[in-house]
Order: C-alpha cells, then sequence, then structure tokens
C-alpha cells in the first residue's frame, strides 16, 4: 500500500475559525498583518543620533504682481546630533539671514556653550558676535560679546542680557567693571575713563546713583559724596 505524506498544516498564524450565527464553523486563511506604510516612513523621517545635513527650503519669493516668480529665499540649514526629531546634542546651524551659530543643542534650542557669528554687511564674510554660555536660545552664564561699535563685554549673562558681574570695555577707550541688572549697570562699579578720570561708586540704570567718589585726572581732585 503506497503511503500518502501529509500536507503539511497551514500556520495558526494564517488560520482564522469563523461561525456564522447558523452554528457553521469554517476554516478561512488569513494575512498576517502589516504595519502601515505611513509608519514606516514616519520611522525613517524621525531624527536621532547623527545626521548628515538637514536643509530647510526658504519661503517663496513674491513678484510685483503677486504671484510666484519660482524663486525662494535662502533657507537654513542643520549639521549634527538629534535626539526625538530635535536638535540635541552638538550641531552648526547657518541661519537665512547668514548667521551661524556652532555649539551644543537640547530640545531643540540652544542650550549649553555655543559661539555665534554674524554676517558682515552684505558680504559672505563672518564675525565673532558672541562667545560663551546659552540657555533656552539666549545667552545664560558666563560669555563673552563683541559688539558691532566696538565695544567688548565679558562677564554674566541672563536671559539674553548683561546681568551679574562683568566688565565691559568701550571702543572709546572706557572701562567699567562691576555690576549689571538686565542690561544696564546697577549696583556697585568702576568706571575709568579714557581721559583719566574715574568714578567708583553705586549705579542705577546706567547713572551713578547712591554713594561714590569721583577722581578729576587734570585737576587731580577728588568728590567724595552722593550721587542721585
Amino acid at each position: 500500500m503506497t503511503g500518502h505524506s501529509a500536507s503539511p498544516s497551514p500556520s495558526p498564524e494564517t488560520m482564522m475559525l469563523v461561525e456564522d450565527p447558523h452554528g457553521s464553523r469554517t476554516l478561512r486563511t488569513t494575512k498576517p498583518k502589516t504595519e502601515p506604510l505611513w509608519k514606516k516612513h514616519d520611522a525613517k523621517a524621525n531624527k536621532a543620533g547623527q545626521r548628515g545635513t538637514i536643509y530647510w527650503v526658504g519661503k517663496s519669493i513674491m513678484g510685483e504682481d503677486g504671484l510666484h516668480t519660482g524663486g525662494h529665499a535662502r533657507g537654513a540649514n542643520y549639521h549634527g546630533e538629534w535626539l526625538n526629531n530635535k536638535k540635541n546634542g552638538y550641531g552648526v546651524q547657518v541661519s537665512p539671514t547668514g548667521e551661524k551659530y556652532e555649539g551644543n543643542w537640547a530640545n531643540g534650542q540652544r542650550n549649553g556653550e555655543g559661539t555665534l557669528w554674524v554676517p558682515v554687511g552684505k558680504t559672505e564674510k563672518l564675525r565673532k558676535l558672541y562667545v560663551g554660555g546659552w540657555k533656552d536660545d539666549k545667552r545664560h552664564g558666563r560669555g563673552t560679546c563683541f559688539f558691532r561699535n566696538g565695544d567688548f563685554f565679558q562677564g554674566s549673562w541672563d536671559n539674553g542680557q548683561m546681568h551679574g558681574h562683568g566688565t565691559l570695555r568701550y571702543a572709546s577707550g572706557d572701562l567699567y567693571i562691576g555690576d549689571w541688572h538686565n542690561g544696564h549697570r546697577s549696583g556697585q562699579g568702576t568706571l575709568n575713563k579714557a581721559n583719566g578720570d574715574c568714578y567708583e561708586g553705586y549705579w542705577l540704570d546706567d547713572k551713578r546713583e547712591g554713594s561714590g567718589s569721583f577722581f578729576y585726572a587734570k585737576t587731580g581732585k577728588v568728590f567724595v559724596g552722593e550721587w542721585a
């Protein structure tokens, strides 16, 4: 007697027992569930870890007739690390205005140590504007700023403003060393003028206020008193 080999039984994953309202049962084959294609694409698009340069297209340029010219303004680009689809870690970004930031990021914002360059006029040349700490896209902590007018500040920052103790060297040759509050000389500080005059005492909103002493280089005299 010739034996017949048994047909392989379908795998449980591809079979399903269906019962109709009359009690009849039917064994049906089913296809295994597949993940939707959009989920696969979304997973690929989710940026994490080190990536190549990511480019953002600039806004469309509009003509005088209000219609699109087909051109685009300069876009931004970023090269660096990502986490959960946000810039996180070390990276370099060039903005549409031409500004360049190189440093640390967290949750898509500048956080930690970093350097900011800005364009010089309408040229491609960049000059260093700020080197130091950042918090939530604003200057924070210790940092050095090279102002456009030639002034130079080195000290503490908070919420994007000079705040705490710091030194400002003016382009005129004057030098202030002391306390700052929300971008203004406030607290105790010393101002050495380029002509030799010197004030040492208290300040409020960039003005001498409170007790202090003023040395007049031309006469060699010193005034000690109160300012209001």
